[in-house]
C-alpha cells in the first residue's frame, strides 16, 4: 500500500484495485494502529495475571507451611501430656492440688 501511495504521489497512474487500496489507507493504518494497542493490552494483562497467580501460589505455601506448623504443635503438646500422663501413673506420685495444678497447666 505504501508503494501505491507513493505511485501516486509520483503522478503515475493506478488501476482501480490500486486506488482503492490508496483509498483505505487511513483506515489500514488506523486499524493496525488498534491492533498493536490491543495486543499490548493484552501482553500487559498476561504479565499482570502471572504476578497475581505467583503472589496467590505462594500465599497458599506459607498458609499450609504455617498450619503443618500449627497441627505439629498440638502434635507435640499432645504428645508430651501424653508421655507425662503415662508416667504418672507408671510412677506414684502423692496427688496434691499444687502437683495438679502445675501437671495441668504445664501441659498447656
Amino acid at each position: 500500500m505504501d508503494a501505491y501511495k507513493q505511485e501516486q504521489e509520483q503522478g503515475k497512474d493506478l488501476i482501480a484495485d490500486q486506488l482503492a487500496a490508496v483509498a483505505k489507507y487511513g483506515e489500514v493504518m488506523h486499524c493496525l494502529e488498534f491492533a498493536r494497542d490491543l495486543s499490548k493490552q493484552i501482553t500487559q494483562m498476561q504479565v499482570e495475571t502471572s504476578r497475581v497467580v505467583k503472589k496467590q501460589t505462594k500465599r497458599e505455601q506459607v498458609e499450609r507451611a504455617l498450619a503443618e506448623a500449627e497441627r505439629s504443635k498440638e502434635l507435640m503438646i499432645l504428645t508430651n501430656w501424653l508421655q507425662r500422663l503415662v508416667r504418672d501413673f507408671t510412677y506414684p506420685v502423692p496427688v496434691t492440688k499444687s502437683y495438679v495444678h502445675a501437671f495441668l497447666f504445664h501441659a498447656l
